[in-house]
């Protein structure tokens, strides 16, 4: 079969419309939530809105080395005509301070401590003078707020820090530790299960017989499940037989909240997977033929309420189809919007062909020309070359609509990898 021009299939549907029946068909996903020490949070997706419970800083403190004055006492101050205040006491950080200001008097500070009371003020370190223990100059005039730290500037009481759906970043770590806050209440990551079948697969580390090859699809597979912050489920490999492939597609039903099938899924003789999902449970396969390049033959089907997206057996196409299927469904499931994806433009140095009516996903390698980022399309790329992931630097995705890109044509580039 011809992938590029979907020999066999009925009719190909494009992405945005077989994602609209999909999710049609799913109905809004349920979220199973679990606490969880904040400290282990990292990566997981926020079920509720946060709130503070304290403000940040709680009091008002130093944001410079210097001295806790009234401002006022410093208005007309200068190098040649500072003003001179008596010591009151000193303030440190980490404990209640005793001292008090007024007017004609300075409190030592060091950055942090809380800001003395009757002080609204602090005179940097460097705009002063000790002539003596009990006295300090100050040279520069100061307004009431400098250099202080108010209380709730960081953070208000009662605000809310962070959203429903938020996938939690170390900095979102940092902000729950800054309110005390010691548990978080997060989705409960869906448990993903992963199924080859074919013949001719066998395990990694296992002998290559004559006719066989090294499972490709299950592994990547499971690490971009992984990668995303879902639970992934090695279902292994199952041979192409009607008996076995239903048996372990019951098993993975049973066990999981989202089921991959890879291989199996076009429109051959030996391409059964289809069928047997569909004599599992309505509504079955629901796409079935996706015009896209690499991995026309994506399906996407529901079994009694459980999402299955069957997967293209070559790596580069199964590759683009869990991207651009697998992806939204389990940040959907997650409550989450999408991680943002490092994205260049590039110019193109020589054109890359695409298919009429095909979303095209062309592999290019991409580099530094001067001012500008180059790209160009990788001269081995069939759907089969799992290479050609590894030596690119990333993705040009050409529209359905858009009939290739020509040299010279400036466009965006999706990184696969950091450029070097």
């Amino acid at each position: 079969m011809s992938e590029a021009r979907g020999k066999g299939f009925k009719e190909l549907i494009r992405v945005d419309t077989a994602l609209q029946r999909f999710f049609q068909t799913l109905g809004e996903p349920s979220r199973p939530t679990e606490q969880v020490p904040t400290l282990d949070a990292l990566g997981r997706i926020l079920a509720s809105d946060v709130k503070s419970s304290i403000d940040i800083p709680p009091f008002d403190r130093a944001a410079m080395d210097g001295y806790a004055v009234t401002a006022e006492d410093t208005f007309g101050s200068s190098s040649t005509n500072p003003i001179i205040l008596d010591i009151a006491g000193r303030a440190d950080i980490g404990r209640e301070t005793k001292a008090r200001g007024g007017r004609g008097k300075a409190v030592t500070i060091v950055t942090g401590a809380p800001i003395p009371p009757d002080t609204d003020a602090v005179a940097m370190l460097e705009y002063t003078r000790r002539p003596k223990e009990s006295t300090v100059e100050v040279m520069k005039p100061v307004a009431p707020g400098d250099n202080v730290s108010k209380k709730g500037e960081d953070v208000q009481k009662d605000s809310t820090i962070l959203r429903k759906g938020t996938l939690l970043r170390p900095q979102d770590i940092g902000i729950l530790a800054g309110i005390g806050c010691t548990t978080v209440k997060v989705v409960r990551p869906p448990i993903v299960g992963v199924l080859s079948t074919g013949d001719e697969l066998i395990q990694i580390g296992d002998n290559l017989e004559p006719g066989k090859i090294h499972d490709i699809n299950r592994p990547v597979a499971l690490s971009l499940i992984r990668e995303i912050g879902c639970t992934p489920m090695d279902l292994g490999i199952c041979r192409d037989d009607r008996q076995a492939i239903t048996s372990a597609l019951k098993d993975g039903l049973s066990k999981t909240d989202v089921l991959i099938v890879s291989a199996g899924t076009s429109v051959g003789e030996r391409d059964i997977v289809p069928s047997t999902v569909n004599s599992l449970g309505s509504p079955g396969v629901i796409v079935h033929g996706v015009a896209i390049r690499p991995a026309v033959p994506t399906g996407l089907a529901v079994v009694n309420g459980k999402p299955i997206v069957l997967l293209p057996g070559f790596p580069v196409a199964a590759m683009v189809a869990f991207d651009t299927f697998v992806k939204p469904l389990l940040n959907r499931i997650l409550g989450s919007e999408a991680t943002p994806v490092p994205r260049v433009k590039a110019r193109m140095l020589r054109r890359a062909p695409s298919h009429g009516g095909l979303r095209t996903f062309v592999r290019v390698k991409v580099s530094r020309e001067g001012e500008e980022y180059v790209a160009e399309p990788l001269r081995t790329s069939g759907a089969g070359i799992i290479s050609s992931m590894v030596k690119a630097d990333g993705l040009l995705i050409i529209p359905e609509e858009k009939e290739g890109v020509e040299a010279g044509e400036v466009v965006e580039i999706t990184l696969l990898r950091p450029i070097k």
